[in-house]
């Protein structure tokens, strides 16, 4: 039992890949550097390299130990897989290095395109494609290792030079930094850090200043109101400056030009009255005014013709309305005893 123990290899261990390689290996995502790297790298610490490279295996294990550990080896293989992928690969090898290869044949296959899609990827990403600079950082380090696996040269320089060419207006002072000073990748993208963590503060005090004013004009419009104050309004304010003519109107709009009252005439013989005025009896026209001697086709007309015409004309006068001078008693006198005198004389020609 003792022995059965010593002879039981650590990989068995092992009850959830997933958790070991988060990544999914699937042919349209383009992750085979990534899954490749992560997979080697528990292999390796469970010392079973040999079983994808055809090195020699240790020799304390045994034939039937080298077969579990293959078959192990190859669920692992198919457990970190898409399923359109597993389907395609499931029975294309016996041993874990012949599927191992052949994954390396699918992904590695037709470089070219490959190349060119990534590259073009690499070159065309910006920084507001991205959520943040961690994010936009990550994104162009994985496409700048899958050109490097697919033996496309990329550095450390080129990296940093498409790293500032993707940044935005807002970022020219540590673009520019950067481009002069060159440094490494991780240090440009500290550099992008500490400038988005300022960015974010800034943003944070303006909106906290913005923030406390909005309160202190909502308080003290409050602590006005309830001290019993109307709040002025700046139409009906009055004026900054003594103005002539002015006067205050707390209850009313201010309206210099308006007059306050009925307005009188300087000359008080203008004034009219407020009442109706009623008719007159007597004619706009006097009846003595003298008629000019008749001429045309008239002429040879009798007297009494004539006479009898003015006396009709005389009744069709119109009345009007007699102004204050004519209305005065002495006025009035005067017109009726010339009036009288007229009428005598009228009636001794006759």
């Amino acid at each position: 039992m003792t022995g059965d123990k010593k002879t039981l290899h650590p990989a068995f261990a092992v009850t959830n890949i997933k958790t070991l390689i988060p990544i999914f290996l699937d042919i349209k995502q383009d992750e085979y550097s990534s899954w490749v790297f992560l997979f080697e790298l528990h292999l390796q610490a469970h010392d079973l390299l040999f079983l994808i490279n055809g090195s020699t295996p240790p020799t304390g294990i045994d034939a039937n130990t080298l077969k579990q550990l293959d078959a192990l080896c190859r669920q692992w293989m198919f457990s970190t897989m898409a399923k359109d992928l597993m389907l395609t690969v499931l029975k294309s090898g016996k041993t874990a290095k012949e599927l191992w290869d052949h994954l390396q044949k699918l992904f590695q296959d037709n470089k070219g395109n490959r190349v060119a899609t990534l590259e073009s990827k690499f070159v065309n990403l910006k920084f507001v494609d991205c959520a943040s600079v961690d994010d936009y950082c990550d994104k162009l380090k994985s496409l700048a290792d899958r050109l490097t696996d697919l033996d496309f040269p990329m550095n450390d320089k080129r990296l940093v030079i498409q790293l500032v060419n993707g940044l935005p207006e807002e970022y020219n002072i540590v673009a520019s930094f950067i481009q002069q000073s060159m440094p490494t990748y991780d240090a440009a993208r500290s550099h992008l850090r500490t400038e988005e963590i300022r960015r974010a503060q800034q943003t944070t005090m303006i909106s906290s200043t913005a923030l406390a004013a909005t309160g202190n004009n909502s308080s003290q419009r409050h602590h006005r109101t309830s001290n019993g104050k109307r709040p002025v309004n700046p139409a009906n304010s009055g004026p900054l400056l003594p103005t002539p003519g002015y006067s205050r109107q707390p209850s009313a709009p201010r309206q210099p030009s308006a007059p306050r009252g009925p307005v009188y005439p300087a000359n008080p013989a203008s004034w009219m009255p407020y009442w109706a005025q009623p008719p007159c009896p007597y004619p706009t026209a006097p009846l003595w005014q003298p008629t000019a001697p008749p001429r045309g086709p008239s002429a040879g007309r009798p007297r009494q013709a004539q006479q009898r015409r003015s006396s009709i004309l005389g009744q069709a006068h119109a009345y009007a309305v007699p102004s204050v001078e004519t209305l005065h008693p002495m006025r009035v006198l005067r017109t009726s005893e010339i009036l009288v005198f007229k009428l005598s004389v009228s009636a001794s020609d006759l």
